[in-house]
């Protein structure tokens, strides 16, 4: 058993190199796998750098067995899996349009916010997990992960995953 927020170990995070989508979708299944409901997790990296394909990882752990596509000209998508998972892509919204999203009531309900191109959301509430992706320029196929999380009031909940 695994503590979920060995995830966010050591302080600074952790980084990972993934060698191709099925890497990026194993990683994202293994976390999402020990996500327990209410997290939001945003998504940040350059177009192409695999926010999509992370997330259907992220999705398979959750049990979501419908397919997962990019939500960018819908906004938002929501499956139903062990937990409901609610993906949003920021890349064509407004500032002033993200209230609309009901990100704070759907984790209040208990899903799993991703959110891609995360870096456009102001003042997320905690807990939330950063995950940037970056394609590596001597390799483009490859993607450097760079994930880190903060915890409520500074304490460690304990959750597990097998």
């Amino acid at each position: 058993m695994v503590n979920l927020m060995d995830w966010c170990a050591p302080a600074g995070g952790l980084e990972e190199r993934l060698r191709s989508p099925e890497e990026t979708r194993n990683w994202g299944e293994r976390f999402g796998a020990s996500l327990k409901g209410g997290e939001l997790i945003l998504l940040c990296g350059e177009l192409g750098s695999g926010k999509t394909v992370l997330v259907k990882g992220i999705a398979k752990g959750l049990g979501v067995t419908d397919p997962v596509t990019s939500p960018t000209f819908l906004l938002q998508k929501i499956y139903e899996g062990r937990l409901p998972l609610l993906h949003i892509d920021l890349y064509r919204l407004e500032a002033g349009e993200m209230w609309e999203l009901e990100i704070d009531e759907w984790r209040a309900r208990g899903a799993v916010v991703c959110v891609e191109w995360g870096n456009r959301l102001s003042n997320p509430a905690e807990p939330v997990f950063w995950i940037d992706l970056e394609i590596l320029p001597e390799c483009p196929e490859e993607r450097r992960l760079r994930f880190r999380g903060s915890v409520q009031g500074g304490e460690r909940e304990e959750e597990t995953r097998t």
